[in-house]
């Protein structure tokens, strides 16, 4: 099944939000390296 990902400037803004979170409260760069990764396979997955 394709489907298309739209992204909104809400959406966008709460994801740099939660990894910022992860990076500089969690200092966690490889959970925010992981959550992007998983967030991009699926975005661009068909």
């Amino acid at each position: 099944m394709d489907y298309e990902v739209i992204m909104t400037i809400d959406t966008e803004n709460d994801l740099n939000k939660f990894l910022e979170y992860l990076v500089y409260e969690k200092q966690s760069v490889q959970a925010a390296k992981n959550l992007l990764d998983d967030f991009e396979q699926r975005a661009v997955r068909q």
